[in-house]
């Protein structure tokens, strides 16, 4: 049995509580930004609007974010990408928070790659919110494309954009990034990002997993 784990921090967990060991997968990101150096973010080129994109659930913090913004006067939107497919208690919860504002649009789910990096391009900032569950692959694809970006302070996404990248712990901090309305400036240096998080890297480690584990049972 060859157990997969997709960040160091829950590979550690994991020969820490079990005594297990692991091999480190992680993620990709925009496989169109692998493949052309042109698709990316540019500081002359963005728009009017924040960034999240999110499973709408409580530890991915949707309503600490859209409550923060609120709270801020910053004079650009907030634009949500993710909703449940039915109504779900936390959910109704960010819509009466939103309520009727122009401010914070929740846009719903967006498959269409497109349209997607469309957004990831043109943001002033992508806001971050998951706590839990070692690498997010919506975090990978921010920061493929080459964009600000914004996480919340925890040992899992720490790991992905470094510790110098600037982190947010709770709804205050956030205001007052929102309020200070700093000029827009990438996160990472995009060509370094992808050559540690690509799907060629990730396909190749599960095609020598899937080997070693025939080798192993033969």
């Amino acid at each position: 049995l060859t157990l997969v784990t997709d960040s160091k921090a829950v590979q550690n967990w994991y020969r820490q509580k079990v005594r297990r060991n692991s091999i480190l997968i992680s993620y990709g990101g925009c496989k169109i930004s692998e493949a052309d150096s042109s698709h990316i973010w540019r500081k002359e080129f963005f728009g009017d609007f924040y960034l999240v994109v999110a499973r709408p659930e409580p530890e991915n913090q949707i309503y600490e974010i859209c409550e923060a913004f609120l709270k801020s006067t910053s004079p650009w939107h907030l634009v949500v990408v993710g909703a449940p497919v039915n109504q779900t208690t936390y959910w109704k919860q960010v819509q009466r928070l939103v309520s009727d504002s122009t401010r914070v649009r929740l846009v719903g789910s967006i498959y269409d790659r497109a349209q997607l990096c469309a957004l990831y391009v043109r943001t002033r900032g992508v806001i971050h919110g998951h706590t839990v569950g070692g690498t997010n692959p919506a975090l990978v694809d921010a920061l493929s494309h080459g964009c600000p970006v914004f996480a919340h302070a925890n040992r899992y996404n720490q790991e992905v954009v470094g510790t110098d990248a600037p982190t947010w712990k709770n709804v205050k901090e956030l205001t007052d990034f929102f309020n200070a309305d700093l000029p827009p400036t990438a996160a990472v240096d995009a060509a370094e990002f992808k050559r540690r998080y690509n799907w060629v890297d990730v396909t190749k480690k599960y095609l020598d997993a899937f080997a070693n584990c025939g080798a192993e049972g033969s």
